[in-house]
């Protein structure tokens, strides 16, 4: 592993947990995985209509809410959220949607899942909550975590965005607990 600061730790570690697979069972089709990545309100509406499992896991152990909340897709996050999807079902290593969208730094995501009673104070298996996730002010070392993150998932992070919107993700999420 590369050399990581050990200042976000946690957070390097909810972001690996995602790379740890589940045992295999029915699946909705990867076009509904990567629907939900680029926000295609009709495929989740079709493939849910078509009684797929709301809280069915991906590959990569995540669920439709988690994936949702990843990617900032807040029109996806809410239909979920009035569909019925488990707010507060966790992955391997206990991370939530709510724990995704904070890493991530989505406010309006964060929003949709306070308002809907996700739970706040829900912790992953490495003892951190949503908000200790984003607890440190933007710094070199954050900054680096978050390169980290987008080499291993090749993401395309805005870090003046992330730096923008933590505090304000970290607001919401302060206001619910």
């Amino acid at each position: 592993m590369p050399n990581v600061p050990s200042i976000s730790h946690g957070l390097i570690a909810v972001v690996l947990s995602y790379t740890v697979a589940l045992p295999a069972a029915a699946q909705p089709p990867e076009s509904f995985w990567v629907g939900l990545m680029e926000g295609d309100e009709t495929l989740l509406t079709q493939t849910l209509d078509a009684r797929t499992d709301i809280d069915a896991r991906e590959p990569n152990v995540s669920t439709p809410l988690i994936v949702a909340a990843m990617f900032r897709q807040t029109a996806l996050v809410r239909q979920l959220v009035d569909r019925g999807a488990n707010l507060d079902l966790q992955n391997a290593d206990g991370a939530t949607a709510l724990h995704v969208a904070a890493l991530f730094a989505h406010p309006e995501c964060l929003t949709v899942l306070i308002e809907a009673r996700a739970d706040p104070t829900l912790t992953n298996g490495f003892g951190l909550s949503a908000v200790d996730q984003i607890s440190d002010d933007w710094n070199s070392d954050v900054e680096q975590t978050y390169d980290f993150i987008a080499s291993i998932f090749q993401l395309d992070l805005d870090f003046g965005r992330l730096e923008r919107q933590r505090p304000e993700a970290r607001a919401v999420l302060e206001a619910a607990s």
